[in-house]
C-alpha cells in the first residue's frame, strides 16, 4: 500500500512539473510575441490594427499569466492586473480586459478587507500586521488606492 502511495504521489508531481514546464514555454512564447507586438506598434506610430494587435497580446499574456500553475500567486495575479491595466490605457471598451482586472482586484479587496478586519480583532499579532501590510503593499504597487 505504501508503494502505491508513493508511487501516485510521484506520479502527480511529474505531472505537476510537465504542467509547469508547458506553461511556462506558453508565457516564454506569449512574453515573445508581446515584445514583437510592443515593437510593431512603436514602429507604426499608433496604427489601429499594431494597436488592437498589441492589446490582443497583452490580453493573452495576462490570462496566461493569470491562470499558470508555474507562477506563484503572489506574483502571477499583481502581474495579470498590471497588463489588463496596460490593456485598458490602449482600449478601455476591452471587455476581456475590464472583466478579468475587476476579478483579480475584487479578489484582493476582498482579502485586504478580511485582512484589516483580522489586524483590528488582534492588533498586537505580528502575522496579522504583517499580512495586511503585504497585502497593501501589492495593491499599492499596482496603482490603486488602498480600500
Amino acid at each position: 500500500m505504501k508503494h502505491v502511495v508513493s508511487l501516485a504521489c510521484l506520479l502527480a508531481a511529474v505531472a505537476a512539473s510537465a504542467q509547469n514546464s508547458a506553461d511556462k514555454k506558453q508565457l516564454d512564447a506569449l512574453t515573445a510575441n508581446l515584445r514583437t507586438a510592443k515593437a510593431n506598434f512603436k514602429k507604426s506610430h499608433g496604427n489601429p490594427k499594431a494597436k488592437h494587435q498589441l492589446v490582443v497580446a497583452i490580453d493573452k499574456l495576462a490570462t496566461a499569466t493569470m491562470t499558470s500553475e508555474a507562477l506563484n500567486p503572489r506574483l502571477r495575479y499583481p502581474q495579470a492586473l498590471a497588463m489588463y491595466q496596460d490593456a485598458l490605457n490602449l482600449d478601455p471598451q476591452n471587455n476581456e480586459a475590464k472583466n478579468n482586472a475587476a476579478m483579480i482586484d475584487s479578489v484582493y479587496r476582498g482579502m485586504i478587507a478580511r485582512a484589516k478586519s483580522n489586524l483590528a480583532k488582534n492588533p498586537k499579532d505580528p502575522k496579522a500586521a504583517s499580512e495586511y501590510a503585504r497585502l497593501t503593499v501589492i495593491y499599492t504597487k499596482i496603482h490603486r488606492p488602498i480600500p
